[in-house]
């Protein structure tokens, strides 16, 4: 069992340079993804990014919101979370906070390209940081 992040998906999304390694992570049918369900709002607010910055196009971004609606993730409610994420908030932002406790809560280990995270003081979770290019 996984949690995805938004960082992650954003490189499987796109299919950019760590996105075999991201896909890896669950290419196993036994190995369930779960995510808070604010993930969908973070990979669209990250793909606006890419293409208001020129890093990517508007239908390459089109596509990978389609293909996030279509990924077998399990969404979960982030309220019941928030009491840990308020735990958490010297050490991560409140986003990054949610997808922490969910892994914590599911005993199962948080993917991210975002290194901070596993450095946090008090992260309870498995933190599998993939390498972005």
């Amino acid at each position: 069992m996984i949690v995805l992040d938004a960082s992650a998906a954003v490189e499987w999304l796109l299919v950019r340079g760590s996105a075999a390694v991201v896909a890896a992570r669950f290419s196993d049918p036994d190995i369930t993804v779960h995510a808070p369900s604010l993930l969908g709002v973070e990979v669209v607010a990250a793909l606006r990014g890419l293409v208001m910055g020129g890093h990517t196009v508007p239908e390459r971004a089109r596509i990978a919101v389609a293909d996030l609606c279509s990924a077998d993730i399990m969404l979960h409610d982030p309220t019941p979370l928030l009491p840990r994420a308020w735990e958490l908030r010297d050490n991560l932002t409140a986003y990054d906070a949610v997808y922490v406790a969910l892994a914590e809560v599911l005993d199962a280990t948080l993917v991210t390209t975002d290194a901070r995270i596993a450095r946090a003081p008090g992260v309870r979770a498995v933190i599998d940081v993939v390498p972005t290019s």
